[in-house]
């Protein structure tokens, strides 16, 4: 198969967007029958046909439909391969990074923190991804992502790969209406949790493996009735009295006026560390936005 024009791609996903050969060709500022032979020299190129072709319309082959799929990803890995080597040549502060985290971590702390770094650095951009703290190290290692933050503690045998600076420490605690039998607790055992539904951040989320664990090594089997990666939609479930929840202390700040939370006894740790890998090339972007995540914690502990 011989080099496929870019320009060809980007005429055939118009095409395909706008579903007509005369709509396509006016937004590419290009003719009609250009336009249809340079889909045509795009399919000799392919060596099979993209389009089943009508008097007046067209649809994909199962050739065209994939094809359409790769070159929309292909493009936008390509504009963002471009708009980092122009970025990168203005300035050495700039660029596009990739940070994989939990829904619940971005929630709490990433929204101000992307701000504020998008006033110190406006030609980084920081592209956000939802995953806990094993599939945030399968995205480092597989380069899909640049850091993340991660649970501890981490796997030994990963150790070696991964530089690790500590960010926050915090507890589990559990979360219920002031009008709960526990609201007259202190803090709450492991017994407690008996036959009790309990709702986690998100099935794959570090904190529900975490708690998870850490009732294993209790012997207790908690009654775990819904994960949701989304803390309103949890503590809304709360509020309606359908059972309680285990977050992190450092979440519950703005907790609802009808909700209320206690510590567990013996207390159930949990730490978060920034991640990313040992002895890699960083580019000037990712190291800048790694410093400023560190000072960003630092002058809050």
């Amino acid at each position: 198969m011989k080099d496929i024009s870019i320009t060809f791609i980007r005429y055939f996903v118009s095409l395909v967007e706008h579903k007509k050969f005369n709509t396509a060709a006016y937004n590419l500022h290009i003719s009609q029958p250009a336009l249809s032979k340079s889909i045509m020299t795009l399919e000799q190129q392919l060596g099979t046909s993209l389009l089943k072709r009508y008097p007046r319309s067209f649809e994909l082959t199962d050739a065209g439909r994939y094809f359409y799929e790769s070159s929309v990803y292909f493009l936008k890995l390509y504009e963002d391969y471009l708009y980092d080597i122009d970025s990168r040549v203005r300035s050495p502060y700039s660029g596009t990074i990739r940070m994989s985290s939990s829904g619940v971590i971005l929630e709490a702390f990433f929204p101000d923190i992307i701000y504020q770094m998008s006033q110190k650095y406006p030609d980084i951009r920081i592209y956000t991804k939802e995953e806990d703290t094993n599939s945030t190290i399968q995205s480092l290692l597989t380069h899909k992502a640049d850091f993340g933050t991660a649970l501890y503690p981490l796997p030994e045998k990963l150790k070696n790969s991964f530089s690790l600076h500590h960010l926050v420490d915090s507890s589990f605690h559990l979360v219920f209406p002031k009008t709960h039998p526990f609201a007259k607790k202190d803090c709450i055992s492991f017994d407690d949790l008996h036959r009790v539904n309990i709702f986690t951040p998100g099935e794959f989320s570090g904190v529900h493996q975490t708690f998870f664990k850490l009732c294993a090594e209790h012997s207790v089997q908690p009654n775990i009735t819904c994960s949701c990666s989304q803390a309103p939609f949890i503590m809304k479930l709360v509020s309606m009295g359908m059972g309680v929840a285990v977050m992190p202390e450092i979440f519950l700040k703005d907790l609802s006026p009808d909700l209320t939370h206690r510590p567990f006894l013996p207390e159930l740790p949990w730490k978060l560390a920034l991640i990313y890998p040992t002895d890699a090339y960083l580019p000037l972007a990712t190291s800048a936005a790694i410093d400023f995540i560190k000072q960003y914690f630092s002058a809050r502990a």
